[in-house]
């Protein structure tokens, strides 16, 4: 379900990125980078991310895109 046209969608979406972020970290430091569950954990971060359909580049906070292109290797 997308966020938009939902009252406070945008809060919602960056709630959702924040919370696979950190639900990322945890993982990654626990289990390890490679591990399956942390994999799909980033996963879900780039899917809450890329299925947003109206980012404006004001919206993007500038430390989730540092986020996104380390989870992409970019």
């Amino acid at each position: 379900m997308h966020f938009f046209g939902r009252e406070d969608y945008r809060r919602d979406l960056i709630q959702s990125i924040t919370m696979h972020g950190g639900f990322h970290e945890h993982s990654a430091r626990v289990l390890g980078e490679d591990h399956p569950l942390t994999r799909e954990i980033a996963q879900g971060f780039l899917t809450c991310f890329d299925e947003q359909l109206d980012w404006s580049l004001e919206d993007i906070p500038d430390d989730y895109l540092a986020y996104r292109a380390k989870l992409l290797g970019e």
